[in-house]
């Protein structure tokens, strides 16, 4: 902040302290260095010219006299008006506080950690520099860990995130989906123990993959050309149960089967 040479700023060293700022005081006879305030100035001497005794002025009008300041359109705002610009430093101050609050204990937390929270919220970030800082100063070699996130983006994310850090993904943290983190870590290692024979390209399916599974599935269970997404419930509860997919269908044919079994009739 920059002001002007009057001894009403003596306590400059303790307003400085407190709100953090740098405070310069312009050369005498150098108004231009302190624009916005000399600028205020012209503005107020619309209501009060210079000269005016503000003795018998009351409150109510001085208070009167500032909201039509707040409320003016200013072109260093980007013709906001003041009242709107600090409104939207007061909400930007609030938000990253109230995240601040949330974030920092999963920052600081020690043992797992789960972190809930949505879009914007600072949580990727948050999580990238957990981990950098458990990797080089609480997990020694050969150790790692693992982070599991709830899509493919946030792990692309989180891995692109700590390999600008110079953290490799997949040599000590382990980075993914709690699909593939199960595939991977627990289905696969299970398996290799049991004997069990897995084919090679045995993979978490992917979506377009998922969907074709799904109409298989709808054409041989329902029939008919009706979207296979709308029967997604129905097929999932019928094997869920354990009836005989044959026979539900031959039911919903004839009209007689329960109603969520009916042809049409989906269960969410």
């Amino acid at each position: 902040m920059t002001y002007d040479r009057g001894l009403e700023m003596a306590c400059h060293p303790e307003l400085a302290r407190q709100l953090k700022v740098d405070i310069w005081f312009s050369d005498p006879h150098a108004p231009w260095q302190r624009d916005s305030n000399e600028n205020t100035n012209g503005l107020l001497r619309q209501f009060m010219p210079k000269g005016t005794d503000l003795s018998d002025t009351s409150q109510t009008w001085l208070n009167d006299v500032a909201a039509l300041m707040n409320d003016r359109p200013r072109k260093t705002l980007g013709w906001k008006t003041s009242a709107e610009a600090m409104a939207e430093e007061m909400a930007a101050l609030i938000e990253a506080v109230a995240l601040a609050i949330c974030i920092r204990p999963a920052y600081e937390s020690k043992g797992h950690c789960v972190v809930f929270a949505g879009p914007g919220s600072g949580k990727t970030k948050t999580l990238t520099v957990k981990l950098a800082r458990l990797l080089s100063e609480d997990i020694q070699e050969p150790r790692g860990l693992g982070c599991i996130t709830s899509n493919n983006e946030c792990a692309s994310e989180l891995e692109t995130r700590l390999a600008a850090l110079g953290i490799e993904p997949g040599r000590r943290a382990l980075i993914g989906t709690v699909h593939s983190f199960s595939l991977t870590q627990i289905i696969l290692l299970y398996a290799k123990a049991t004997g069990m024979d897995l084919p090679e390209e045995f993979c978490v399916a992917t979506r377009a993959e998922r969907n074709r599974a799904l109409e298989a599935a709808c054409k041989r269970v329902i029939g008919g050309r009706d979207n296979p997404l709308a029967h997604s419930g129905v097929i999932r509860s019928r094997f869920r149960l354990g009836r005989s997919p044959t026979a539900l269908e031959r039911a919903a044919g004839a009209g007689d089967a329960p109603a969520p079994y009916r042809r049409g009739a989906g269960i969410y």
